[in-house]
């Protein structure tokens, strides 16, 4: 993880919100990761990351091959594809 996600994920809104993505996308959330290491921040950033409705749907179409694997981790965290 990065230090300015680490500090992202202390901060407040929508700075969560901004290293629950990232950390989505590296795969950082998963594992041994953020899931395990700090389960309460990394929930709050998840919960954080809902009231974006402009970023979901970059998650949902992010291209092959990693696409897939973010966008199940997604799905896994309770993210779903906003309606257009």
């Amino acid at each position: 993880m990065t230090p300015k996600m680490e500090k992202d994920l202390s901060g407040g809104f929508p700075h969560r919100a901004r290293a629950a993505s990232l950390a989505l996308r590296l795969g950082e959330g998963e594992g041994e990761g953020l899931r395990k290491e700090r389960p309460g921040v990394w929930k709050n950033a998840l919960e954080e990351l809902k009231k974006f409705p402009k970023v979901l749907p970059q998650i949902y179409d992010a291209p092959r091959p990693q696409g897939a694997r973010i966008q199940a981790a997604a799905r896994a965290k309770g993210l779903e594809k906003p309606g257009k």
